[in-house]
């Protein structure tokens, strides 16, 4: 069932200051952004984006910073709902602690709600809207919108997942922004690498990949036969070249595991890497001292991003049916932000959408078990340290927990048929001591990934950079100039 008050609606994250409340330290200060106000109307004609939102921290937030560093993002994570939010903020938070940070990206909603900023950082948000040939593909009358499909599949040498941030507004903000003198650029995603051409060519440049959308591109073509097939591996080598391209074009690229890094190395011929994993707030995501709630099953994730959906629906279609011919009174909860049609529809008695919430710790403590049936993606799932920092019982395929140092039967356990996988639930919901063993585990195995530690090592690894300490010499590399391109007219 879609949770009460749910229906139609998303929680709005950002009115729950109790988040604020135990993020932030004591010396941490609030910023509210606004929409750009009369005054600083003038400010941003100049920077030729009049629409673009700024929050303003104020000069005293930033003042003896060593360097100034510019963050290039798909969203504004404030607060992180989603794991990529969570990487992103994290992060900043330890950088902004250290150097002036201006964080550019874009602003996904419509609303004019104000955001809390909780770091001492500038921030300017570009309000995203869909590049010309995507509006004709989807609006257009049928001529245009095959002529529009006809290009972003078979002319344009970006990927669809890179494709789709194409915005001229970006771009000419960017081009102003390089007036300004920055020690540093930080570009969060592989896809905003479609930008490089308006990033000075003297400024070294870090690129954390979150994702090695190559090996994704790969994965899906292997599954597909026939015609499907001969399309999915074009996008596979376009999504190759495209990474091979802006991964070449930065000092240095990032990456969520040690799997990763090896999957970037042999895919895109790349060895200036480093791995810095993603993480936990230990601090904030703890056990709960109250039982947890019998036969509550829980998946957590942006319920809009497309290997959720399928695993929900893999696990509510061939997974949970089998759980419930032994246990018939298991309820299986979805929660998390903007779920698509596909998962409202999953809702049944026993099948709960929650979509946005404030706070997902209630959630983890309520769950009797996590269960991650993940297909496909990439990266790390911040899903799985959330679970094990709250001391959760964790199911999970291969796929879900691939490039975590968990270990199977000890940490978590793991299932990739959903026979087996149904099979693994019904047995821990049985058995309250290996529940518990599994909690103790996974809590041990999760504070080797709190973020105060990985972020300071982020910092000195960012900080070496642009004070040219990386391991080879920094070189000024040029950029394709085919990497970005606006739209067609």
């Amino acid at each position: 069932m879609i949770a009460p008050g749910l229906a139609g609606i998303a929680v709005n994250p950002f009115n729950d200051m109790r988040w604020l409340r135990e993020t932030l330290g004591p010396t941490d200060r609030l910023f509210e952004a606004t929409n750009v106000s009369k005054r600083d109307e003038k400010r941003c004609r100049a920077m030729a984006c009049s629409s673009v939102g700024r929050i303003s921290c104020g000069e005293e937030a930033i003042a003896g910073a060593r360097m100034r560093i510019l963050v290039l993002n798909s969203d504004i994570p404030f607060p992180p709902i989603t794991g990529a939010q969570s990487r992103t903020f994290h992060l900043l938070r330890r950088l902004s602690a250290e150097h002036d940070v201006t964080l550019l990206g874009f602003s996904w909603d419509s609303q004019d709600a104000s955001v809390i900023c909780s770091l001492p950082v500038e921030v300017i948000r570009v309000p995203w809207a869909p590049s010309e040939p995507y509006r004709n593909m989807h609006e257009g009358n049928a001529s245009e919108s095959l002529e529009a499909y006809r290009y972003l599949a078979y002319e344009s040498a970006e990927p669809w997942f890179v494709s789709y941030y194409n915005s001229a507004v970006l771009e000419n903000l960017l081009s102003e922004l390089m007036s300004r003198w920055f020690d540093l650029i930080l570009i969060e995603h592989s896809f905003m690498a479609r930008f490089l051409p308006f990033l000075r060519p003297d400024v070294p440049k870090v690129l954390d990949m979150h994702n090695v959308h190559t090996l994704m591109a790969w994965r899906r073509a292997q599954e597909k036969s026939g015609s499907e097939k001969h399309d999915m591996l074009k996008e596979f080598e376009r999504t190759r070249s495209f990474e091979r391209m802006v991964c070449s074009a930065c000092q240095l690229c990032l990456c969520c595991s040690e799997q990763d890094a090896e999957t970037a190395r042999h895919f895109l011929n790349i060895e200036h890497l480093r791995v810095i994993p993603n993480g936990v707030d230990t601090a904030m995501m703890t056990p709960a001292k109250a039982s947890a709630t019998p036969g509550y099953l829980l998946f957590t994730g942006m319920m809009n991003y497309e290997p959720n959906v399928q695993a929900v629906r893999y696990f509510v279609g061939e997974i949970l049916p089998l759980i419930q011919a032994e246990a018939p009174n298991v309820t299986f909860h979805i929660a998390g932000a903007n779920p698509s049609p596909e998962v409202k529809a999953l809702a049944t008695e026993s099948v709960y959408i929650h979509g946005s919430v404030p706070d997902m710790r209630s959630y983890f403590r309520r769950a009797s078990v996590v269960v991650v049936p993940l297909l496909h993606g990439g990266g790390t799932r911040l899903k799985i340290l959330d679970a094990a920092a709250c001391g959760k019982p964790i199911v999970s395929t291969s796929v879900g927990a691939e490039g975590l140092n968990f270990v199977d039967s000890r940490d978590l356990l793991l299932a990739d048929s959903a026979p087996r996988f149904a099979q693994t639930v019904v047995r821990l919901l049985s058995n309250p001591d290996h529940q518990a063993e599994l909690s103790r585990s996974a809590r041990r195995a999760a504070e080797a990934y709190d973020w105060s530690k990985i972020a300071s090592e982020f910092c000195r690894v960012i900080t070496g950079i642009a004070q040219g300490r990386a391991e080879s010499a920094l070189v000024v590399k040029e950029v394709p100039s085919h990497i970005a391109r606006t739209s067609k007219v």
